[in-house]
């Protein structure tokens, strides 16, 4: 059991469940509380799996908007900091060498995560295929507070109304959790 983290390359700690998934009875009746145990927390988490789906999928359009905010701001500094006509040269290589400093004050300034902070090296080895930053658009702030009230208000209400119709699937399932309440020693579940 212990080697098994030579298998599994994932952070998490995986549950392993011990059972006898098949409709005879028992041969050996010394493990019988742990397995009917472990078969109803099987089927608990199988029930959970949309739900645990669902709040994966919001996690990850909170994420992406987070990021394409960090990226609007950071673009649009960016594009500030470039001149109209002459100097865009130099004021690119400035930009470039001080890519850290500027992406820090972009951050302070509109209030972003650190951790939603792109890699200042790799983002500047993809802003060198940029000969002008003015084609950068500027920044919104209409956008950026649209993004704001996106995760705001606009994702919790999502998260709310995905909660209830878990919760009215979750009240269908209830009978069959009453089931799995109910195996006993010579009745098996009958979802296998």
């Amino acid at each position: 059991m212990w080697s098994m983290g030579k298998i599994f390359d994932t952070p998490e700690v995986v549950r392993v469940y011990t059972g006898s998934y098949w409709n005879g009875a028992l041969t050996n009746d010394d493990f019988q509380h742990m397995f009917e145990k472990d078969e109803k927390l099987l089927v608990r988490e199988l029930l959970d799996l949309p739900r645990c789906s669902a709040e994966r999928k919001i996690n990850l359009v909170v994420h992406r908007i987070r990021l394409v905010k960090v990226h609007v701001c950071i673009l649009g500094t960016l594009r500030g900091m470039t001149p109209y006509w002459f100097g865009k040269e130099k004021s690119r290589e400035h930009i470039l060498d001080n890519l850290d400093s500027i992406m820090n004050d972009a951050r302070i300034k509109f209030d972003l995560s650190k951790g939603d902070m792109p890699d200042p090296e790799k983002f500047a080895q993809r802003l060198e295929k940029f000969p002008d930053f003015r084609v950068f658009p500027s920044i919104d702030r209409g956008l950026i507070s649209r993004f704001d009230m996106l995760i705001e208000k606009d994702i919790p209400g999502i998260v709310s109304d995905a909660e209830a119709i878990a919760s009215e699937a979750r009240s269908g399932r209830k009978s069959m959790i009453d089931n799995l309440n109910q195996v006993g020693s010579n009745k098996r579940c009958k979802f296998w």
